[in-house]
This record gives structure tokens, C-alpha cells and sequence, in this order.
């Protein structure tokens, strides 16, 4: 059943999505690229150039990084080194 179809607002208003929370967990569930993290868009449509140049594309959030000592490590994997004018978009 889609809970959002059946709360008593309108699509456009927006009010379930607007209100639910996700845990992630332990990241083996939901994928970093593919899944709908902000504004109901996948970060592979919303940051094109990035994707193509992940090696992790179709991987979960755990493939990206580690906790040490109670911090995530992000740790992206490029199929090229980027250019300097690109630096600040990663």
C-alpha cells in the first residue's frame, strides 16, 4: 500500500514525505546513488558528472566509507583523478 496516496493530503502539499524520517542503519540496505535522498531525487540525476566518474555506482552506503572511533570516513573511489577545475564540485 502507498501511504502517501492514502493520507488525507494532497500530492502537492507533500505532507508525509515531508514528515517521514529514514535510518539507514548500517548501510547495506539503501544505495547511495540510486536511492531518493533529497528532494525525491536520486544524487546520480541531480550530480551527473560525479556519478559517471564513481566506481561505486549501484553500490549501498556501506561500500562507501567506515565508522572509526564513532565517526563515518567517507571514502569515494574515482575511475579518473580530478581535474582542478572539478575539485570543488566533489
Amino acid at each position: 500500500m502507498n501511504l502517501s496516496k492514502v493520507s488525507l493530503f494532497d500530492q502537492d502539499n507533500n505532507w508525509f514525505e515531508s514528515n517521514m524520517v529514514w535510518q539507514v542503519g548500517d548501510g547495506s540496505k539503501f544505495k547511495f546513488w540510486e536511492d531518493k535522498w533529497l528532494d525525491n531525487t536520486q544524487l546520480k540525476e541531480r550530480y551527473p558528472r560525479i556519478y559517471k566518474n564513481s566506481m561505486l555506482n549501484d553500490k549501498p552506503i556501506v561500500s562507501f566509507g567506515k565508522w572509526s572511533s564513532e565517526v563515518w570516513e567517507w571514502d569515494f573511489s574515482w575511475r579518473k583523478a580530478w581535474f582542478e577545475w572539478e575539485k570543488p564540485m566533489v
